[in-house]
């Protein structure tokens, strides 16, 4: 059997599927492989196309992306790092699910840190003119999503509920679900009071 995938993640998920997690795997390269039909790997795979041999040859595994690979996703100066393509290419729909919320338009670059830019992504072309303040709006709202997202982490890390953190802090259960979603206007004093509970610090970066 041989398959072969863009990402390392969709290639372990094959592997898992099909042989379960025992596998046992060892690393080669696509054209190394005499299991592999060369004539069947898409022609921009070139020889270093990675795969792993699962159970001493039962099948080869093939993977575009290099282990270790990093790259990131950019929009608006906002730029966040990921460690796959499929992780670079999931943070890309969240912005641009964020950018049309705030009316914004443009091109959300995925780069590669070996290669520069390797995909882009459209975020929605509108037929007015973009309302003035529109990326700072994305930038905010990107931001919120982030602080968000630490202050659920931390909760949970802690096994803390939201019952629990709204208890410690005076808020309401609703709002501390839609501060950890990113959709709440708090205010400094709310998020002082939740990183106070959550035994969090606040770092302010020029």
């Amino acid at each position: 059997m041989k398959a072969t995938f863009v990402t390392e993640k969709e290639a372990r998920e094959f592997i898992n599927n099909n042989f379960g997690q025992d596998a046992i795997l060892k690393d080669c390269e696509v054209s190394d492989s005499e299991r592999f039909d060369i004539d069947e790997v898409p022609y921009q795979w070139g020889g270093s196309t990675f795969a792993y041999e699962v159970n001493n040859g039962e099948a080869y595994v093939g993977f575009m992306e290099e282990p270790g690979a990093v790259y990131s996703a950019v929009f608006c100066g906002v730029s966040e790092l990921a460690f796959s393509l499929y992780e670079a290419r999931e943070i890309a729909d969240r912005m641009k699910d964020v950018a049309e919320d705030c009316n914004v338009a443009g091109v959300i670059s995925i780069r590669s840190k070996g290669e520069g830019e390797i995909d882009t992504v459209e975020v929605g072309i509108f037929d007015d003119e973009e309302p003035e303040g529109a990326a700072s709006d994305f930038v905010k709202a990107w931001k919120k999503l982030e602080i968000g997202a630490a202050i659920k982490e931390a909760r949970s890390a802690q096994s803390i509920s939201i019952r629990e953190l709204a208890q410690l802090t005076g808020m309401s259960k609703n709002n501390i679900v839609r501060i950890e979603a990113g959709l709440y206007n708090y205010t400094i004093d709310n998020l002082v009071e939740i990183l106070s509970a959550l035994k969090m610090d606040l770092d302010i970066i020029p």
